[in-house]
């Protein structure tokens, strides 16, 4: 029997490439296990297969002498380093030891080896030093530090802090990085990094993690109760981030705006705002200051309020409207709550007329209703009147796709023009234009 074409190994192999998820951890566990088997079974397999077990490293439920396994292994066989694409690793409090835990540190075969490798890295003198005496002394900071070092194609991170990825020599190893892509220099480590997904308990602070965000090919960075309460001059920073995601931010408006201008180039600015954790501004319109400021460069703009309709939460929602966001000209996607565009303690006929706060290279609109803070008749009057000047201004050309959640039955007057109303399943009504 001929054997199967390599083209044709390297797809079968593909689909056993684990998921890198911690909750699908014993799924995960038997690929790896069936990789692991044809990887031993002949060099062709070995070659197909390595890429593919190496490709995510997660460390996160795992002792920490998983992490100084991946670590002895690389330094022997340093090519495999690679092969590795994306590192997930958890907080502290993970890697405290237990009783079953391997706590020694490496051998003194294995500590030179990685020493000797370590003089190699193109950094100053003092930080090489410092990873050698680190690695030395059996330092989890040094190990993962030197691990993310000779992973010089690694692309994605995922981490949890106060924990291994902000320690004090992968700082250093960042800005450095930051540093040689400027001046052209040799070291390569951390410069193919592309996105970055922060978890903090109870928080993460903007000023101790300014070096993750100025990483020179990063474009997107997704981060989990963000603060910033220290001081810290950010006007000096520029990160090339294009997609920034920032889930229950527990950030005033002045930080948004430092973050915004740290950040000039971000097209898609997503952010999820939940109760019971401090405001991400007091009102609307102050919010709205930041983007008519800041936001020239927009394409995409999400803002979600999760938990809006849990009972008693009427006085915790934010007040006043966002305004006119029609200078943000390149925005295309516009999702925002029914309460930011219409204050339902005025009168339908004092509010801003909706095709005015619109910026005319829109897309695509999606507005969520929340009855805590509007009555359905409220917001009923407000979009049957508003909607239908918007699907009639012929201004609005490039908008397609209106999306409604949780709103009661419109009279949409479409006749005459490209747009039908209809309603799925779950009560979301959309507005559709038909060329």
């Amino acid at each position: 029997m001929e054997p199967l074409p390599e083209e044709l190994l390297k797809l079968i192999c593909d689909n056993l490439q684990p998921s890198g998820y911690t909750h699908l951890r014993q799924h995960d566990n038997a690929l790896l296990a069936t990789l692991r088997n044809l990887s031993l079974s002949s060099k062709a397999l070995r070659r197909i297969v390595q890429p593919i077990m190496l490709h995510t490293l997660n460390f996160e439920k795992r002792p920490w002498s998983q992490v100084r396994s991946v670590l002895r292994l690389i330094s022997r066989q340093p090519h495999l380093a690679h092969f590795v694409r994306k590192v997930i690793v958890a907080n502290w409090e993970s890697y405290e030891p237990s009783k079953n835990e391997q706590t020694s540190s490496m051998s003194g075969m294995d500590v030179r080896v990685i020493r000797g490798l370590i003089k190699e890295l193109p950094l100053p003198q003092s930080l090489r030093r410092d990873l050698s005496a680190g690695i030395n002394a059996g330092s989890k900071d040094a190990e993962f530090t030197t691990l993310l070092c000779f992973c010089t194609k690694l692309e994605n991170i995922n981490a949890q802090l106060p924990g291994p990825l902000n320690n004090k020599l992968v700082k250093q190893c960042l800005s450095e990085a930051a540093e040689s892509a400027g001046a052209n220099s040799n070291f390569i480590s951390f410069r193919r990094i592309q996105n970055v997904q922060l978890d903090g308990f109870p928080e993460v602070e903007l000023s101790d993690i300014t070096e993750v965000l100025c990483l020179p090919a990063l474009t997107t960075f997704d981060c989990y109760l963000l603060n910033h309460h220290r001081i810290k001059d950010l006007s000096t920073l520029c990160s090339s981030i294009k997609t920034l995601r920032l889930a229950f931010p527990v950030l005033r408006e002045q930080s948004l705006e430092q973050l915004l201008c740290m950040c000039p180039n971000v097209t898609n600015l997503e952010l999820e705002w939940r109760f019971g954790f401090v405001s991400l501004v007091e009102d609307y319109g102050r919010w709205g200051d930041v983007l008519r400021k800041h936001g020239a460069r927009l394409e995409r703009l999400c803002f979600e309020v999760a938990e809006a309709n849990m009972p008693n939460r009427q006085d915790l929602l934010p007040f006043g409207i966002m305004g006119d966001l029609s200078s943000l000209v390149r925005l295309k996607w516009l999702d925002v709550p029914f309460d930011s565009l219409c204050n339902s303690e005025l009168p339908i006929t004092e509010h801003l007329v909706l095709q005015n706060l619109l910026p005319l290279s829109l897309e695509t609109l999606l507005v969520s209703s929340f009855e805590t803070r509007n009555t359905r008749s409220t917001t009923r009057d407000y979009l049957n009147t508003q909607l239908n000047k918007l699907i009639h201004d012929t201004r609005f050309m490039a908008l397609k796709r209106i999306c409604l959640d949780d709103v009661p039955k419109l009279k949409i007057r479409s006749q005459g023009t490209d747009w039908k109303l209809s309603r799925d399943i779950n009560g979301w009504a959309e507005l559709n234009k038909h060329e």
